[in-house]
C-alpha cells in the first residue's frame, strides 16, 4: 500500500474518533440533562428554592460533568459501542405487508440527528443536527440546500405555515429564521447565555424555550432582534407549541403543562401533565394535532401529545382558545366570579379538579423508551390518516368509509432504535391496530381507545423524532446514527 495511502486511512480514522468523541460528550451531557430533570428530594420545595438550585446548574457545570463522564466510560450507544447491533425486522404489523415500509434514506449529515420536519406545504423537508447544520431536502429525498450559522448542534425545528420559513434552536444559545428560498439566515435571536431546547412559530410570531426557564417571544414584523416578550418560569422549559392564535403552550421539567397569552404574557392556566399523585413528571415534548379531530362526544378538537421522561405520551384534548361555552379567555369572565375562575384555572381547575379551561386526558402510549432521552413524536390526523386507516381496514370491495376525523395516528421516537406508531379512535372500529396496547381491549378514558399498530425497525440507535407528511401517507424518522428514513404507510 502507497504510504499515502495508509496516511489517509489513519487520518480518516482519527477524523471518525473523534467526531464519535464529540457524540459521545454531546450524548452524555443530554443523559446528564435528562438525570437533572428527573424528580429529587426536594420536590416538594417551595419553587423559589427550587429554581434557585436549578440555576446553579448551569451549562459550564453540565459540558465539565459530561467530559468526566466520557473519560470514563464510553458506553452510550454510540455506533462504535454498538458492533453487536443488528438491524430487527419491520414487525409490527401483523405480517399483512400492510404497515409502514422504508422508502428511502437521507444521508448527508455527520452527527445525530435531533430534529426532522415536514413543512405544512408537504414539498420539503427539515433535519437538525448535532453537526451544526439544518438541511432541506425535497419530497422526493433530493438535498435542496443545507444552512449553516449555528455553532453547536440544532435541537430543534419549526416552519412558518407558508413553508417559506423555518425557525432552528441551537446549543449555541440562538435560534435562527431562515429564507427557505434564498437559503439565507434573516434574523438570528440571541436567547441571553441559555441553551435552546425548543421552537415553535405561528404566524409573525417566533417562540424560543431555553434551559434557564425563560420563554422568549419574537416578532418578525419588528425590527431588530430583541424579544418582543419575555416571560420567566420556575424550572427549565424543554417544549414549546403554538395552539391557538392567542396562546403559546410550555412543558416544564416539573411536569407542568401552561398556557402563557401571547399579549401579557400571563400564565393563564397550569396543570400537571400527570395527576396520578406521584412524583413529578418532567415533560421532554410537546406537540399539537395540525387538524382538529372528532370526539366521542362530536365535538371538535385538537389534540395534544406530551413525551415525558417515564416512557409514556399523554394525549390530551385542547380547550378552546375563548368563547363561553370553552371558558372565560382573555379576561371574559367579569367581578368576583370571574377572579374566581381565573383562579382556578391558574391551580389547574375548579371544583372537582376538571376546569372548563383544562386540558382533558385521553389516554397514555407505552410501549417506547423515553426514560433519559429527550423523544419526540407527530400527528397524523385527517384525509391522509383517513386513507391509511382505511386502506388498512376496509376489504377492496367495500365503500370508502367517509372523511370523519375520528381517528388519528401517533408516531414517537425511542432510545431502544425503534419508531412506535399508535392508532387512537374515539369510535368503537379504530380497526387499523393488530393488537390493543393494554392487551385486554380496554378503552381509556373519554371513549378513546388507543393502540399500537406497528413498531419501524431500520436505525442503528436511539430515533429522536418523527414527522408525518401532512397530506400523504409518509413519515419521516430521525436517529443518532446521522441518518433520516422516509416511510411510506398504506394509502
Amino acid at each position: 500500500m502507497p504510504p499515502e495511502d495508509s496516511i489517509r486511512q489513519r487520518l480518516e480514522k482519527a477524523e471518525q474518533e473523534n467526531a464519535e468523541l464529540k457524540r459521545s460528550l454531546y450524548e452524555l451531557s443530554m443523559r446528564l440533562s435528562a438525570a437533572l430533570a428527573r424528580p429529587s428530594a426536594n420536590a416538594d420545595a417551595p419553587a423559589a428554592e427550587r429554581s434557585a438550585g436549578e440555576r446553579a446548574v448551569d451549562e459550564s457545570h453540565a459540558i465539565a460533568a459530561a467530559t468526566a463522564m466520557a473519560a470514563s466510560s464510553r458506553g452510550d450507544g454510540s455506533p462504535s459501542s454498538r458492533s453487536g447491533h443488528h438491524k430487527r425486522g419491520n414487525g409490527g404489523d401483523g405480517g399483512n405487508g400492510r404497515g409502514f415500509e422504508p422508502l428511502f434514506d437521507l444521508n448527508g449529515h455527520s452527527g445525530a440527528v435531533y430534529a426532522v420536519r415536514f413543512s405544512p406545504t408537504g414539498r420539503l423537508l427539515a433535519s437538525g443536527s448535532f453537526d451544526h447544520t439544518t438541511r432541506l431536502w425535497s419530497r422526493g429525498g433530493e438535498p435542496v440546500a443545507t444552512l449553516r450559522g449555528h455553532s453547536h448542534s440544532v435541537t430543534d425545528l419549526c416552519f412558518s405555515a407558508d413553508s417559506a420559513a423555518v425557525l432552528s434552536g441551537s446549543f449555541d444559545h440562538t435560534a435562527r429564521l431562515w429564507d427557505v428560498g434564498r437559503s439565507q439566515c434573516v434574523s438570528c435571536f440571541d436567547v441571553g447565555g441559555a441553551l435552546v431546547l425548543s421552537v415553535a412559530c405561528r404566524g409573525d410570531l417566533c417562540w424560543a424555550a431555553t434551559s434557564s426557564g425563560a420563554l422568549l417571544q419574537y416578532d418578525r414584523r419588528r425590527r431588530g432582534e430583541q424579544p418582543c416578550l419575555s416571560v420567566q418560569n420556575e424550572s427549565l422549559l424543554q417544549a414549546v407549541a403554538s395552539a391557538s392564535d392567542e396562546e403559546v403552550l410550555t412543558g416544564d421539567r416539573n411536569g407542568l403543562l401552561k398556557a402563557w397569552d401571547v399579549r401579557t404574557g400571563r400564565c393563564s392556566r397550569q396543570q400537571r401533565v400527570d395527576d396520578s399523585g406521584g412524583p413529578a413528571r418532567p415533560i421532554s415534548h410537546l406537540e399539537v394535532s395540525p387538524e382538529a379531530w372528532r370526539g366521542h362526544d362530536g365535538a371538535r378538537q385538537r389534540l395534544l401529545a406530551a413525551n415525558s421522561y417515564d416512557d409514556t405520551v399523554r394525549i390530551l384534548a385542547v380547550p378552546a382558545a375563548g368563547g363561553a361555552a370553552e371558558g372565560e379567555a382573555g379576561g371574559a369572565a367579569g367581578g368576583a366570579a370571574g377572579g374566581a375562575a381565573a383562579a382556578a384555572r391558574r391551580d389547574g381547575g375548579g371544583a372537582g379538579g376538571e376546569g372548563r379551561r383544562r386540558w382533558r386526558r385521553l389516554c397514555e402510549l407505552r410501549g417506547h423508551r423515553n426514560r433519559a432521552w429527550p423523544i419526540r413524536c407527530s400527528f397524523s390526523v385527517g384525509e391522509a390518516c383517513a386513507r391509511m386507516q382505511s386502506d388498512a381496514d376496509d376489504p377492496l370491495d367495500s365503500p370508502a368509509r367517509p372523511l370523519a376525523h375520528e381517528t388519528a395516528l401517533v408516531a414517537t421516537g425511542s432510545a431502544d432504535g425503534r419508531a412506535y406508531l399508535y392508532s387512537l379512535s374515539s369510535g368503537a372500529g379504530g380497526g387499523y391496530a393488530q393488537r390493543r396496547l393494554n392487551g385486554d381491549g380496554s378503552t381509556s378514558g373519554g371513549g378513546v381507545s388507543h393502540e399500537l399498530v406497528q413498531v419501524l425497525d431500520g436505525h442503528a440507535d436511539r430515533v429522536y423524532a418523527t414527522s408525518f407528511h401532512p397530506h400523504e401517507p409518509l413519515l419521516a424518522t430521525c436517529s443518532a446514527d446521522f441518518v433520516v428514513k422516509v416511510w411510506r404507510g398504506p394509502g
